[in-house]
């Protein structure tokens, strides 16, 4: 039984081409837009910390402005990287994810080939 390693680094290629289109343009825009509103929740969190500490435990009238405008802060910082922006802005870039996916794999391709060729001229015929 001979074994067609071409055919099957044909199907793996295929198989990781897909992977790495889906990690491109699902998974990393979700993990990006995750992190940075794990940040900023965390700053947010700090804000109002420094807040209570700077004014008081007692609810006044520079805890409440102070409060308010931490609340503001993030939620202008959760608008900056919703998911709708980064979809538009994906949607306007889509060249240079295109870029992004293809050049990787184009590379990968030709190094293979590269390979093979080198491969076959070692082979007695």
């Amino acid at each position: 039984m001979q074994i067609h390693l071409w055919r099957g680094f044909n199907r793996l290629f295929l198989a990781l081409a897909i992977g790495w289109t889906i990690i491109c343009t699902v998974a990393f825009p979700e993990f990006f837009i995750y992190k940075t509103r794990l940040q900023f929740e965390t700053e947010h969190q700090q804000n109002v910390n420094n807040c209570y500490k700077d004014y008081g435990i007692y609810y006044t009238y520079s805890v409440s402005k102070c409060l308010d405008s931490s609340d503001e802060t993030l939620k202008n910082e959760e608008e900056l990287y919703s998911q709708s922006l980064l979809r538009s802005y994906m949607s306007k870039e889509w060249k240079n994810i295109v870029v992004l996916i293809v050049l990787p794999l184009s590379i990968l391709y030709i190094l293979a080939v590269a390979l093979k060729w080198v491969w076959r001229g070692f082979r007695p015929k």
